[in-house]
């Protein structure tokens, strides 16, 4: 298990549904992404049209409560295979359209914790309490298993 550690907010979410827009969902327990137990929401890419199409995507939704003053995203996963990078995008309510807020390689076979700061904006990225979050795992490397698999662990907003 890992901890989250120390965050700069108060209060965990966890999501309220999780919605796959693509790739093949092989567990479809949504608490298990509510606390990092190793017990994971597991996927298989789907069908891509071409490269620039992540292989898995999937919508997570949360609700907040009220608009916070600082927010994170913080997401525990890993991948079955080297050479997958996951975007991060949380969903602008201004524009209507999802942002890129972080992209990095994924860890093969051990758990890494992504925390990523909304630092500006952030009435951009909550409407009503409600947040929105998009995440894509796709190839960027070598692979050494197909079909691959990434699973979350934990998948929660904290904000204050």
């Amino acid at each position: 298990m890992i901890d989250l550690g120390p965050s700069t907010s108060g209060n965990n979410t966890n999501a309220i549904s999780i919605e796959v827009f693509r790739g093949i969902q092989l567990t479809d327990e949504l608490s298990d992404s509510f606390d990092s137990d190793d017990s994971y929401l597991t996927f298989n890419p789907g069908f891509t049209v071409n490269n620039s199409e992540a292989p898995v995507w999937i919508v997570a939704e949360g609700d907040l409560s009220e608009s916070p003053c600082s927010l994170q995203i913080v997401f525990e996963s890993n991948a079955g295979t080297p050479g997958l990078t996951v975007t991060t995008e949380a969903f602008n309510f201004n524009t209507n359209q999802y942002d890129v807020v972080d992209q990095q390689s994924e860890s093969f076979n051990s758990d890494s914790v992504k925390r990523i700061d909304i630092s500006s904006s952030i009435s951009d990225y909550v409407s009503a309490g409600q947040t929105e979050t998009r995440l894509g795992w796709r190839q960027t490397g070598f692979t050494i298993n197909f079909p691959w698999e990434v699973r979350i662990d934990q998948l929660v907003w904290q904000s204050n």
